[in-house]
């Protein structure tokens, strides 16, 4: 019984340290069906923009926006 309680904590904490390989979500899939739908029908708004010193910001103003 011993062994298994010094076991796991070298198992559990080898699972974190490792991690997954690659992200469950890639960057380039839509986020919600509402963004889907969005960009289908060509009103995508991009979640951030490039200011003028060229740092990525949100894009609050752009998505706040009401639709036409």
């Amino acid at each position: 019984m011993r062994r298994w309680l010094w076991a796991m904590p070298l198992v559990l904490g080898g699972a974190c340290l490792g991690g997954c390989q690659k992200p469950l979500f890639p960057q380039t899939a839509p986020r919600s069906p509402y963004e889907r739908y969005l960009t289908l029908r060509g009103e995508y708004r991009p979640p951030v923009e490039t200011d003028a010193y060229g740092i990525e910001r949100p894009a609050l103003r752009q998505r706040l926006q009401p639709l036409r």
